[in-house]
């Protein structure tokens, strides 16, 4: 290498360095958190289309909808863009709408055709041979689920089979509808539907249907993203999912699941965090069927869920699951709705910097809006984005102000219980109640909790949302052979240590490697002398019979409802009916209690308390329930507090143990009827 080539390649370098630090350097025109290179395909007009990484660090985008756009078109998103040049001048560029998807369907009065021993059916002619795409049907009585088949023909000599195994169905009390059916685009005149009439009754012709032409309605092209996913809890007979969004409010219009290649018909829940009343509850986003038959072509399958669009982070899925073991979805895509595109104006190859993350910043406004109408039919080489770098705080910015100031001072001496919570940066944090804290406050429903407080450190009230999740909270029971020795022949007993006294009301899920046998089980508590019983007594909890006769199957487990567990009741006792059959392996038990967490603002570098167990406090009620939209918008980091501190109130009266309680009665009845005696003797004589 000479030393010419030498001198080229360190300017190389220093130019390439002083971009990078000119890039992340701060910039008058905003406080921007990103920034990226953008490599133009060469001068003049480029197109720039956005991706998952600038979604999810710019402003958001509102998903509009309207009748042609049934699942929405972004809009109104990432005013916060900003493009500059290699000396640092702002380049002017435009978001560009997409297309409009435009359906266009074709109405056609249907006719019955003759009707066969175990079918029926319509057909619909459109008078001319046309290239369509989809089938719907309108104005049947509802409550009804038939296998189909449809036919197309462009004569009515030679048909062609579109599809072999079919479904529709309108179910209003399950939620579920499916009056449409999808094919390969094909130019036809007549189309045939015929009924499976072998398990249901016959349905009267549909009082319409319509066909899609295919072209013309095909929609913009979207952007799709694999979803973080993982299991949830969850009880038998359903599969729960969690699923991770790159950024709140992210355009998400539908979900496609991945699962095995086997016959699949199950129902699926897509919910996601909202706010009702002054507690966060689930709120269903969308409901659908997943249905797959491995032996029809790919095209027929229905594994994708339309959704509205999210404002949260997390996504929960609930899948039921019926009479099947657990769904296995090995993976989740999110389809965007139609995005805009970013066009602009190259003026070298030279790659440009593009910034956005400032919230505060408004939507450009370029001279270069003079030739939107132009420009979305104007042919653009296709520019590439580059790697994304956070770019260094501001630290002359003040930290910004919690929305909600801490509330008034409130004595700690009354609360039972404490647990730290360990300070941090002023963010959104999540704090979930585990179940000692569910049976040691009170909860009294509503998603509310009367005593439960978080307080800085000068005790002031800190304003939190209760969020009652999807999900129930799973805890692993300790399961050991019963200690005494007053099981009978063929039965079988077991203690079940509880994680705390006094819990909610639950599900207790038992577990077993058998897969044939049959059981009768039941849940019990022992219960010491009372006023309604003289000696210690036994309560049962729940009853189930358990079954399983599927050699090849695992064995789902068996899930008792339990109520509240009320006293000092430590443990439970499991007792399984043996019979004349070996004991049944029962190689594990969970309690799925009612899942909570509170969603608060942290101080920054503030250490907090979690209190609970005062009786005399009534449920708090923050303001910062008028800003439920803007909490549930900002992804909240999970925390988990300290351990519990049990500390005894101040001026509280001890709580007798109930052996003490009862002994004192009975030496102050010996005592009483000792001086009653005296006295009859004093008289007497």
């Amino acid at each position: 290498m000479t030393g010419r080539h030498l001198i080229a390649l360190a300017l190389l370098c220093t130019g390439a360095a002083l971009g990078a630090q000119q890039a992340d350097a701060p910039h008058p025109r905003g406080r921007f958190t990103f920034a990226r290179e953008v490599v133009p395909a060469g001068t003049g007009p480029n197109r720039l289309d956005l991706d998952a990484t600038v979604l999810a660090g710019g402003q958001p985008f509102v998903v509009m909808r309207g009748p042609n756009a049934p699942e929405g078109i972004a809009a109104n998103g990432l005013g916060d863009l900003r493009l500059f040049d290699e000396q640092g001048a702002e380049l002017p560029y435009l978001l560009v709408d997409p297309p409009s998807p435009r359906e266009t369907w074709i109405a056609s009065r249907p006719h019955s055709i003759v009707p066969g021993k175990t079918s029926s059916g319509f057909e619909v002619d459109l008078a001319a041979s046309v290239t369509v795409d989809r089938l719907r049907v309108e104005g049947l009585p509802a409550g009804f689920q038939k296998r189909v088949r449809l036919d197309a023909s462009g004569d009515r000599a030679r048909w062609t089979r579109l599809v072999d195994e079919g479904s529709l169905f309108d179910l209003p009390d399950q939620g579920l509808s499916q009056l449409e059916l999808s094919f390969a685009p094909g130019q036809f005149r007549y189309l045939r539907l015929t009924w499976d009439d072998r398990n249901s009754g016959r349905l009267p012709p549909p009082r319409s249907a319509s066909v899609r032409r295919a072209g013309a309605s095909e929609p913009a092209s979207r952007l799709r993203i694999p979803l973080a996913l993982s299991r949830r809890p969850s009880e038998p007979g359903r599969s729960r999912f969690r699923l991770g969004l790159p950024a709140p409010r992210f355009p998400i219009v539908a979900l496609t699941f991945e699962v095995p290649d086997d016959y699949l018909s199950r129902k699926v829940t897509v919910t996601e965090a909202h706010l009702a009343g002054r507690a966060v509850e689930p709120r269903t986003l969308g409901t659908a069927l997943l249905v797959n038959d491995p032996r029809t072509r790919q095209a027929s399958r229905r594994l994708r869920v339309a959704i509205d669009p999210p404002s949260e982070t997390e996504l929960h899925v609930e899948v039921e699951d019926g009479d099947n073991p657990p769904l296995a979805v090995t993976a989740v895509t999110g389809e965007c709705a139609p995005l805009p595109w970013v066009y602009f104006e190259g003026r070298s190859t030279r790659p440009v910097v593009a910034r956005y993350g400032d919230a505060r910043l408004r939507a450009p406004v370029y001279d270069l809006e003079a030739a939107r109408d132009r420009i979305a039919a104007a042919h653009a080489a296709t520019a590439r984005w580059g790697e994304a770098r956070a770019l260094p705080a501001i630290t002359e910015a003040p930290a910004p102000p919690l929305p909600i100031g801490a509330g008034p001072q409130l004595s700690v001496d009354g609360f039972r219980y404490r647990r730290a919570i360990a300070p941090g940066p002023a963010q959104l944090v999540a704090v979930p109640l585990d179940a000692v804290v569910l049976a040691h406050s009170a909860f009294i429903g509503a998603g509310a909790f009367s005593d439960l407080r978080v307080l800085d450190g000068q005790h002031r009230q800190v304003p939190y949302l209760v969020e009652r999740l999807a999900e129930p909270l799973s805890v692993p029971l300790a399961l050991a052979p019963a200690s005494d020795t007053t099981a009978r022949p063929g039965v079988t007993l077991y203690d079940l240590a509880l994680p705390a006294r006094g819990l909610p009301s639950s599900t207790l899920v038992l577990r077993t490697t058998a897969r044939v046998f049959r059981r009768e089980i039941r849940v019990e508590v022992s219960r010491p002398a009372d006023g309604l019983h003289r000696d210690a007594w036994v309560e049962t909890l729940a009853t189930a019979s358990w079954r399983h006769d599927a050699p090849d199957v695992p064995a789902p487990g068996a899930a008792l409802a339990l109520p509240r567990i009320t006293g000092d009741a430590g443990q439970l006792r499991l007792v399984v009916i043996e019979g004349d059959n070996a004991p049944l392996p029962v190689s594990g038990a969970e309690l799925l209690l009612p899942a909570y967490r509170v969603r608060f603002y942290r101080p920054l570098g503030a250490p907090l308390m979690l209190a609970y167990g005062d009786p005399k406090l009534t449920a708090p009620e923050y303001d910062l329930a008028l800003l439920g939209a803007t909490v549930l918008g900002t992804a909240a980091t999970e925390i988990n507090a300290g351990s519990e501190q049990q500390v005894t109130p101040a001026g509280g009266a001890r709580v007798i143990p109930p052996a003490a309680f009862w002994a004192v009665l009975v030496l102050a009845a010996f005592a009483l009827g000792w001086l009653v005696v005296g006295l009859v003797k004093k008289t007497g004589a």
